[in-house]
């Protein structure tokens, strides 16, 4: 992702990792992920993952977040800034948003986090944040299979 002249062997590797998220997101490697690589993947619209596992991913939850000061949400912020607006946070059911994104909602931006809670409390009201679109959830076809049925006299194929 350094390298420019690795284009097609990107997207090779962006085409997979869409398809098999969990080869990279449970690999004890995902924390060396570079940010750009990163990113994407989240761009993808036919990325195979839930928007709150991607969230999961995403921050890190501390064992005990009642300890956490200003500065460690600004410097979680911080890291985050260039990942935070690629998740679709309209497609996150309200029960994660209450469980998994409201104790980190003052790394979102104000408006953000207003249009979620919005979202989810008057879905007839306006929202003046950037909705993107719902991944595309891939169906998994088999290739069709003839079979053949071999008889003393001929071969049949059905």
């Amino acid at each position: 992702f350094d390298n420019e002249n690795f284009n097609a062997l990107q997207q090779f590797c962006i085409d997979i990792l869409v398809k098999h998220p969990s080869m990279i997101f449970n690999s004890e490697d995902f924390k060396a992920l570079q940010e750009n690589a990163f990113i994407a993947l989240l761009k993808q619209d036919d990325l195979q993952m839930e928007e709150s596992v991607i969230w999961d991913k995403n921050s890190r939850s501390p064992s005990n977040l009642e300890e956490w000061t200003d500065e460690n949400f600004k410097s979680l912020k911080a890291t985050l800034q260039h990942c935070l607006p690629h998740i679709r946070y309209f497609q996150i059911p309200s029960e994660d948003v209450l469980k998994k994104i409201k104790p980190y909602h003052n790394i979102l931006e104000k408006n953000v986090w207003d249009d979620i809670l919005a979202k989810h409390l008057a879905p007839n009201m306006p929202i003046t944040s950037l909705i993107l679109p719902p991944r595309k959830k891939a169906t998994v076809q088999l290739p069709s299979r003839k079979v053949s049925i071999i008889t003393p006299s001929s071969s049949i194929t059905q």
